[in-house]
């Protein structure tokens, strides 16, 4: 990590209680609650500013990369679900929700802050986002080959839970950054 003036393991442990507590929710009810994103959000930011202008310039930009890529994903999704949403609601399946374009905040905020480089993270925010794909992805494919012939199509529109694995990419991304 490319951390200084603190230990490695502070914003680590961190992600991990957040995301495992935003996690347990989403795939409980699918939903993210805002007031614990923000909470997450705000402790990334402390941990960034903690550390220093740079550190904090690293992290507000794997912020808004990773968010920007959610809100782009989110967007098609919405379009390919049967035409344009209304506010911050969505079709059952129709993919990246509100709430997972809001975790996306401090998620890249946190690769942003374990990154060596500013291009580390832009670039570990994209990955973030193309991991999270790929296990989201995986998941659907697992759930339709379990299923028995009859409930097969309801596999692949049942709606998943993305955070989970947003929180996991973002891990094993940020952890894997600084070297």
């Amino acid at each position: 990590m490319a951390l200084s003036g603190m230990p490695g393991w502070v914003p680590v442990l961190w992600v991990v209680i957040w995301s495992v507590s935003l996690s347990a929710v989403d795939v409980r009810t699918r939903r993210l609650p805002t007031p614990m994103v923000r909470w997450f959000g705000g402790g990334m930011i402390v941990l960034a500013v903690v550390e220093g202008a740079p550190t904090l310039v690293r992290a507000l930009l794997g912020a808004g990369v990773l968010t920007g890529m959610l809100r782009v994903a989110g967007t098609l999704g919405a379009g390919s679900a049967g035409g344009p949403q209304r506010g911050s609601h969505r079709r059952s399946g129709s993919g990246v929700g509100g709430g997972d374009v809001r975790l996306g905040v401090p998620l890249g905020a946190f690769v942003g802050l374990t990154a060596a480089a500013p291009s580390d993270a832009v670039i570990g925010a994209l990955l973030v986002a193309g991991l999270a794909a790929i296990l989201s992805l995986g998941q659907v494919a697992v759930r339709a080959l379990v299923a028995d012939r009859g409930s097969r199509r309801s596999a692949w529109r049942e709606p998943l839970a993305f955070g989970p694995w947003l929180c996991l990419a973002a891990l094993v991304v940020g952890t894997g950054l600084g070297g």
